[in-house]
């Protein structure tokens, strides 16, 4: 069973959100602009905050590349993460190394996101 969830089936607000970077300025002075953002997007994947160790014990090395809004890097479950084109290639050779069908979904969402071109965020809880 997916662990990924879209925005009709959220009960609540306690998810993490994969969201597809929409614009082709993502960045500013290299951090994420973050008044460009909105969240609940109809086009995301959800994932239920309770699932995200599980998740970060297997991908956890994979994601924690992201561009935080002050420009450092990481992967923060309660803040705003950006991952660009070249992190999002990676991210999916990894997970695809490391299939778990509880989250094949992302990995499809993923490669979507890898032809945008633009990369995607997870939008913390």
């Amino acid at each position: 069973m997916s662990k990924f969830i879209g925005n009709g089936e959220r009960d609540g607000t306690c998810y993490l959100e994969f969201q597809f970077c929409e614009t082709g300025k993502p960045l500013k002075d290299g951090k994420v602009r973050c008044e460009i953002l909105k969240h609940w997007s109809d086009n995301s994947l959800y994932m239920d905050w309770d699932d995200f160790n599980g998740f970060y014990k297997l991908y956890g090395d994979l994601f924690g590349c992201a561009v935080f809004p002050n420009g450092e890097r990481g992967c923060d479950s309660c803040g705003v993460n950006y991952y660009g084109k070249e992190e999002t290639a990676k991210i999916i050779a990894g997970m695809s190394a490391r299939p778990n069908e509880e989250y094949a979904a992302l990995i499809t969402w993923l490669k979507e996101a890898e032809q945008r071109g633009r990369g995607f965020y997870i939008l913390g809880v």
